[in-house]
């Protein structure tokens, strides 16, 4: 049973046709993954920076260190998303079959090392708080 039978495309549409009713291509969905974990590394990189302008005053120094953390966590995924991406577009274009950059060790790695840095210093300012007053 062919798919046009099902009522699954319209009259006339074919799954080749760059309409709206047309499958995504996976090399769209690996340029949309490497997009979101760059959107993501920049995220982390501008909270990280406000954040150290706004807590400089109850950590002085080492807010800015806190930053430098961020901004650190924030490289190391944007360029393991990019060269992942690069070396599976490179290998498309030579006919050769990726699983595509879903393989996200070092970033879900450095996120979550990140994440419980941050979860520590929120921790700490909570204590610290608790016992100042």
């Amino acid at each position: 049973m062919s798919r046009r039978s099902r009522g699954r495309l319209p009259d006339g549409a074919d799954s080749h046709d760059p309409g709206p009713m047309r499958p995504p291509d996976a090399f769209d969905l690996r340029t949309l993954t490497a997009l979101a974990w760059r959107r993501t590394s920049l995220r982390i990189g501008a909270v990280s920076i406000a954040g150290a302008q706004l807590l400089v005053l109850y950590y002085g120094p080492a807010a800015y260190l806190l930053a430098v953390l961020g901004l650190a966590s924030a490289l190391i995924m944007h360029l393991s998303a990019s060269r992942r991406y690069v070396k599976v577009s490179h290998g498309i274009r030579q006919g050769e079959h990726h699983a595509g950059i879903a393989r996200a060790g070092v970033r879900v790695g450095v996120l979550s090392i990140f994440a419980g840095l941050v979860a520590l210093a929120t921790f700490g300012w909570i204590v610290l708080e608790a016992y100042v007053l």
